[in-house]
């Protein structure tokens, strides 16, 4: 379970450099709950993340919060919210009560790259490159594409396929000026994968993630990239992050399972609920 005292709460608001749709509870002068929301370019989409309690009382805050927050989505015409919490019950049971359901969950998992390197298995003959002799369009190819089925719902959430394509080439075009570093995999002198890691640097590197094209899975595409990965990251720390990769709720995904077999180790845990239509409506009709 992840606790919030007042103090996380008191620095998470101070720490928002918007606040346009960020609500704080407040107890005299002390702040004892927030919850914010979040656009994405799916026209009508919103995404509530961060609602936080530290209360004598916690379940009034809570429904006020989200009543709130829902309240202003009204206003927005908002035709589908998505919700990210910790599997935290207080949390849960207030979005149910305001017609959310569960659709996924999402683990932050980490590696200690300090002991023992892990070994791919030995597989067919991928051949992984710097990312930076590859054209952006098919960067933002084989980002897009990896990602299906299992993140059509954050590619619908992007504004659809197009949109990301090209918001992913305006990304890859200036890769030189970011901290990051990507990877290509190849098989018969054919791209077939992509994998990223941004803020290399002493403490961490952050996991953007292991795309393989769908025709290509289980062919040793992945495990390739993710030994890559490791042996990059290992070059300038110790600790590699991957923050809210989703996965089903009853089972995980396919680049869950390789992360796991590679060495990552749980962090955290959330559930994403969904509420679309007539549900978000209800509260304009109090």
């Amino acid at each position: 379970m992840e606790t919030w005292t007042a103090e996380r709460v008191e620095a998470l608001v101070s720490s928002d450099p918007d606040a346009s749709q960020l609500w704080v509870a407040l107890d005299g002068s002390r702040q004892v709950g927030c919850v914010r929301v979040h656009p994405v370019p799916r026209p009508g989409a919103h995404v509530m993340r961060e609602l936080a309690v530290d209360a004598d009382r916690p379940e009034p805050i809570v429904d006020r919060l989200l009543d709130v927050a829902l309240d202003h989505l009204c206003e927005l015409k908002a035709t589908v919210v998505r919700a990210s919490t910790p599997p935290v019950r207080l949390y849960t049971d207030g979005y149910r009560r305001r017609g959310f359901v569960p659709v996924r969950r999402a683990l932050t998992l980490a590696w200690d790259l300090s002991g023992q390197r892990w070994a791919a298995p030995s597989s067919a003959p991928v051949v992984v490159h710097d990312a930076g002799r590859y054209a952006p369009e098919l960067l933002a190819a084989l980002y897009v594409e990896g990602m299906r089925p299992y993140w059509d719902w954050y590619i619908e959430e992007r504004g659809g396929t197009e949109a990301l394509k090209r918001r992913a080439t305006g990304h890859f075009t200036s890769l030189r000026s970011k901290d990051e570093r990507w990877l290509v995999a190849e098989l018969a002198a054919s791209a077939v994968g992509l994998a990223g890691v941004s803020a290399l640097g002493a403490d961490a590197a952050d996991l953007e993630g292991v795309y393989v094209l769908p025709a290509h899975r289980g062919e040793g595409v992945g495990s390739a990239l993710m030994q890559a990965t490791l042996a990059m990251v290992r070059e300038r720390t110790t600790r590699l992050v991957v923050t809210e990769t989703t996965s089903f709720l009853d089972s995980d995904i396919p680049s869950i399972r390789l992360y796991v077999r590679s060495g990552a180790q749980p962090q955290a845990e959330y559930v994403h609920l969904q509420a679309e239509g007539t549900s978000i409506w209800r509260r304009a009709s109090r």
